[in-house]
């Protein structure tokens, strides 16, 4: 797995060169990853693709992009999301402090995902659920699935790499995708590592989709990047391909945003020093990203607000 920081004085030339043109090399090389994915799942018959990655690692555009690659070479695709697994959330076990453990995968229903996968492989068909964020309720029997030789699964989350999961999933043809920023940045002798770059794209996002200030955001980031130490990063190494989702133009989307709604608060940003790389990137308006662009993740469209 490659790793790369991408130099900002370069970014910055090629943008103020020509940002449109750049903006395109972007999504090319992005796509590129999946083209080439699509052909590895089509060449070697797999019917499940196991998507992992932490947060903000842009699985949800990864998945749909995927999708509609596969899509387009004729087979049927259906997305699952981990997240339809989750126990109801009173019954779902607490952390030591008392707080519920969302993160692991304790929080899943195990014994309802094997039913379910069982179920669908043996008998062609089956019922799947759905999780209700706003009510904290897993419900039974809402979606209907059935498998041909034409389907491909596409079976996303943050645990779906983990050999606790997998051995409940009763089939030998899956393959495991890993995606995620695996590409980070340098000023002069500064340096934003993936992590601090995803801890970026959730700042950004949280405020901008769900109405959370970066304090709270970080008073969550804590507990996030402990539960990926101990249930993410272990299982990355067995993955059979690797996604890149860093864009070189990103911290230039983010910028002014990103500046401006930290003016706000000084002492959040004492705790983000990758911010002084921000600043040294030029800026590109959003504007400019086409529809399909995995930064949607993170930012909203104007005329969505």
């Amino acid at each position: 797995m490659k790793r790369e920081f991408l130099d900002i004085a370069v970014i910055n030339e090629q943008i103020n060169n020509n940002k449109d043109v750049f903006v395109a090399q972007n999504e090319k090389k992005y796509r590129e990853q999946l083209i080439k994915l699509s052909n590895t799942v089509v060449n070697n018959q797999i019917k499940l693709v196991l998507l992992a990655g932490p947060t903000c690692a842009g699985k949800t555009t990864t998945a749909k992009l995927l999708k509609e690659l596969l899509q387009e070479k004729g087979f049927s695709v259906v997305t699952v999301s981990m997240d339809d697994f989750f126990l109801n959330y009173k019954d779902t076990p607490n952390l030591p402090n008392g707080t519920k453990d969302l993160e692991s995968i304790r929080a899943i229903n195990l014994d309802q995902m094997e039913r379910c996968f069982k179920t669908l492989f043996e008998k062609g068909e089956a019922m799947f659920p759905a999780y209700d964020f706003l009510t904290g309720i897993n419900s039974d029997n809402v979606y209907h699935l059935t498998l041909s030789d034409k389907t491909i699964i596409i079976f996303e989350g943050l645990h779906t790499h983990n050999p606790a999961l997998i051995e409940r999933l009763h089939t030998k043809k899956y393959y495991k995708v890993y995606a995620s920023a695996l590409s980070g940045f340098k000023s002069n002798d500064k340096t934003m590592t993936t992590r601090q770059l995803r801890l970026l794209r959730r700042t950004v996002r949280d405020m901008e989709k769900r109405g959370y200030d970066p304090v709270a955001t970080l008073h969550m980031w804590s507990n996030v990047v402990i539960a990926e130490d101990k249930f993410i990063t272990p299982f990355k190494d067995s993955a059979d391909a690797y996604i890149d989702t860093t864009h070189a133009m990103e911290l230039a989307i983010y910028r002014d945003y990103f500046l401006n709604l930290m003016e706000n608060y000084p002492q959040a940003l004492e705790r983000m020093p990758f911010y002084k790389i921000v600043e040294d990137s030029a800026s590109l308006d959003k504007s400019c990203l086409p529809d399909t662009s995995l930064m949607w993740e993170f930012v909203v469209k104007d005329e969505d607000k």
